[in-house]
């Protein structure tokens, strides 16, 4: 509590938010970016599986282009099958490619643990205050929230960016 009651001694920024506010602030948006990422990989590998049932099941190297060639078809369908060769080793790449976008954040923040970060390195420290400034802000958005009369009895919220962040972190 002493650490809270000394940060917020320091004042308030413009936008009427102390430090402590805008660190949980900046944690938050981090967390939001992990979980929005998080989404577009879960995206990405719903619409790979989707397309996954029409590619073909014989795990053989088979070419449409060289069949279609090798049957005489027209040029234009010789090009159809070079696209469908195409399209069919990209889906067989990026199902077995396995990129993960969450990861590479992960490490992407995972270099703010660098030598030339060590004022992170007790970030920790900052933790219980954090959590108290974050759960404070939830309690402040439930009280405007039932205060918006019978809608707001049935309505809810959820933020879900701090823990991310901090986990992040």
């Amino acid at each position: 509590m002493r650490f809270i009651r000394t940060v917020r001694q320091l004042g308030i920024s413009e936008d009427g938010f102390s430090f402590l506010d805008q660190f949980r602030l900046l944690i938050t948006e981090i967390g939001n970016a992990l979980g929005f990422v998080r989404q577009v990989r879960m995206g990405q590998q719903h619409h790979s599986t989707a397309a996954a049932q029409f590619m073909p099941t014989n795990s053989s190297s088979t070419k449409f282009e060289a069949t279609a060639k090798t049957d005489g078809l027209s040029e234009a369908v010789t090009t159809a099958t070079k696209l469908l060769d195409t399209e069919l080793e990209s889906l067989r790449e990026s199902s077995a490619d396995g990129t993960d976008y969450f990861q590479t954040l992960v490490a992407v923040f995972s270099e703010l643990r660098s030598d030339s970060q060590t004022h992170l390195q007790n970030f920790y420290l900052s933790l219980p205050a954090l959590m108290l400034s974050a759960s404070e802000h939830l309690m402040h958005n439930k009280e405007k929230l039932t205060r918006r009369g019978k809608d707001g009895l049935t309505a809810s919220f959820t933020d879900d960016g701090f823990p991310l962040g901090v986990a992040c972190e």
